[in-house]
């Protein structure tokens, strides 16, 4: 159920920016998602169907790409993939980390219909 607030807030976000530049429809909106978040995007697709009706967002594609965990050894110095929500560094064995991506969760980019299209 914690879908529902970001959802919501997505679609707030991407109405009132299709809002401020003018447009009729939002056709699609990308979203990036690190591997490390705990959001189900089937969950997020059926929670926008709902919060985006009577909105210029209603009908709008999402497309979630994800994005890699990467952490940081602070033993090593080297960067790699994290395991599944694992922070040791698979190159020596370190817990000494710190995850450099992998928690983000943002509108990338949007595509929408303006009068004339």
């Amino acid at each position: 159920m914690h879908e529902l607030p970001v959802t919501t807030s997505i679609c707030h976000i991407a109405v009132e920016e299709a809002q401020r530049i003018g447009a009729k429809k939002i056709c699609r909106i990308i979203i990036c998602q690190g591997e490390y978040t705990d959001y189900v995007p089937d969950i997020i697709q059926e929670y926008f169907n709902l919060v985006s009706e009577g909105t210029l967002a209603e009908g709008a594609e999402l497309e979630i790409r994800k994005i890699p965990a990467v952490i940081h050894c602070g033993d090593c110095g080297k960067n790699s993939r994290g395991a599944h929500f694992r922070m040791r560094c698979p190159l020596c064995g370190s817990r000494n980390t710190e995850l450099r991506s992998g928690k983000e969760f943002y509108i990338e980019s949007m595509e929408v219909e303006e009068d004339g299209d």
